[in-house]
């Protein structure tokens, strides 16, 4: 017979003052020039990323949006396919303090301007300019900036991606410890993402998810699913549904197993 109690305290244990972005930097110390990420590129081509290049742009994001004067325990929303990109960003976020809150692809204009102003998002990041027609900038006073990862825009207020990153490698060439600084004040108690019920009666309610219970289901299902890092994971959901998020992303974070998208899941809305 299990004994759950013991069961409970031993993940208790493994979690103790843990977060993603502190099992992120084992995993990338760890696994080195080992592949992380692969998706196609526009082309359809092969793309992929090691483990110290994912953290290397993850960093790069975080210190662009604290740049941008994006404030830790903010929220901002991610409105893109399933692509290297999109979890970049979503990292960035989650190092620099900020809760990433992600909106399906196929929501109509007042559905994400619902979402982005019930959370309070203070930057979008957006696929491409068909997806930020969708953005009702009218609707959305909070919104103070929005990355656009592909394409480009006449609205000051959009940045793209590489301007987001280079903003970062600039951080980090003049303070090569402030990414250090930035990720560790994230605590266990933070909000990593929420999550929107698409299902419910109604409009769509935020499921509030912190570091220490992402982290707590990645340890459960760990005990029950044996695998070893030369296995990989492939992503089928949309990055904006818990299940693809939580046992697909973030486990791989702590995994170090590779995360390949399908044609679905990376390359479509």
């Amino acid at each position: 017979m299990r004994d759950i109690a013991a069961e409970r305290r031993d993940i208790e244990r493994a979690i103790e003052g843990q977060t993603l972005c502190s099992k992120f930097a084992a995993t990338a110390e760890r696994l080195g020039d080992a592949e992380a990420l692969v998706d196609k590129g526009p082309g359809g081509e092969r793309r992929s990323l090691t483990w110290k290049q994912y953290r290397e742009r993850v960093r790069d994001a975080a210190l662009g949006f604290q740049a941008l004067g994006v404030k830790p325990r903010s929220f901002g929303v991610v409105m893109a396919r399933n692509r290297m990109e999109y979890v970049i960003a979503d990292l960035g976020l989650m190092h620099a303090g900020v809760t990433a809150v992600g909106l399906y692809n196929t929501l109509a204009p007042e559905q994400i301007s619902y979402i982005t102003n019930h959370c309070d998002a203070r930057v979008a990041v957006v696929d491409n300019p068909a997806f930020l027609a969708r953005f009702r900038r009218d609707e959305l006073p909070q919104l103070d900036h929005i990355v656009l990862l592909d394409g480009a825009s006449d609205d000051p207020s959009v940045i793209t991606f590489d301007e987001l990153l280079a903003l970062g490698r600039a951080v980090h060439a003049r303070d090569a410890g402030a990414f250090d600084r930035l990720w560790r004040a994230v605590t266990p108690d933070d909000i990593v993402t929420l999550i929107y019920t698409s299902g419910t009666t109604g409009p769509p309610k935020g499921v509030i998810d912190t570091q220490r219970s992402a982290l707590w289901v990645i340890e459960s299902a760990r005990r029950d699913v044996q695998n070893t890092e030369q296995d990989c994971t492939l992503s089928y959901l949309p990055l904006a549904h818990a299940a693809d998020r939580f046992l697909g992303y973030y486990t791989s974070l702590v995994t170090g197993h590779t995360c390949h998208g399908s044609g679905r899941s990376f390359m479509q809305a």
